[in-house]
């Protein structure tokens, strides 16, 4: 394998940033020279070393005809952040530079089914979020410890402000968050950055309601959601298992990992789950 780290000026992110690449050597005559992609992504207060440093990622992939990009996210949750500083629209730097630019800069295949797109924590919510909202995109979906976000709570206060929402976001009580009692400061920023809670429920990072929307458009990849036994996700999990069950969803597979909480051992067990799931 080989491993290229690219430095680029950012339009879209508006600084530089940095994406890791990992490369076979030696590439499928059949398949005319062009690469299978995995667009793999990293949770929060983390980054793509995370894959390359503590899990085996580049001995799992070593003689497949794969190439995997790894972006560096900071903790932008894959959104658009126009609120902080000049901006860090991620979203948009993803589907609108990185993509195109790599598609033709390397011999990548932009075929649906050769791409696909996985992640971990923040990162298993971005898989989502861009595999729910560009479905045509990608040939499968991979969740780690991970799930679509209940936002019942939020349904009420649609036309609650970014401000309100900053200063009544952390009654336990009226908002109970992902993980009660209240969201977290991190969620909160997440929500807020959002004109209106309104605009925030309308949009990709509402996964809960994108992920129903998709199901009944009929065009969703297959998705393979892993978690840890002990991983405190797990019961949002189950609640996203109950949504694709109520659904009569098809092409979505549940795996618990046995014995793991939140932690990176349990990832590097599901990127390989996750390889040979969908035959890379």
């Amino acid at each position: 394998m080989a491993l290229i780290t690219l430095e680029m000026k950012s339009r879209m992110l508006g600084c530089p940033t940095t994406v890791k690449i990992l490369l076979p050597n030696y590439r499928d005559e059949k398949t005319h020279g062009k690469l299978k992609v995995l667009w793999l992504l990293h949770g929060a207060t983390n980054g793509p070393e995370d894959w390359l440093l503590d899990t085996n990622l580049a001995r799992y992939v070593c003689g497949r005809n794969l190439m995997v990009v790894l972006p560096e996210a900071l903790n932008s949750d894959y959104s658009d952040y126009s609120v902080f500083a000049n901006g860090f629209n991620f979203w948009d730097f993803f589907l609108k530079e990185l993509m195109p630019m790599l598609y033709d800069w390397f011999p990548a295949s932009q075929k649906r089914e050769d791409n696909y797109i996985a992640g971990y924590s923040m990162g298993g919510t971005g898989a989502m979020m861009f595999g729910f909202v560009y479905p045509e995109l990608f040939g499968g979906v991979g969740v780690f410890s991970s799930a679509i976000r209940d936002v019942d709570c939020l349904r009420p206060y649609r036309s609650m402000t970014s401000a309100q929402f900053r200063v009544e976001g952390t009654d336990g009580k009226k908002f109970p968050g992902t993980y009660p009692p209240g969201f977290n400061q991190k969620e909160i920023n997440m929500i807020a950055k959002y004109p209106t809670v309104g605009d925030f429920l309308d949009s990709p990072e509402n996964t809960w309601d994108r992920y129903i929307e998709a199901v009944k458009k009929g065009n969703l990849p297959p998705i393979l959601v892993s978690v840890g036994s002990k991983d405190r996700c797990l019961a949002r999990v189950e609640k996203f298992r109950n949504v694709a069950e109520s659904l009569h969803a098809k092409d979505i597979t549940f795996d618990v990992i046995d014995g793991y909480v939140h932690e990176i051992a349990c990832w590097d067990i599901a990127i390989q789950r996750f390889l040979d799931f969908f035959k890379l």
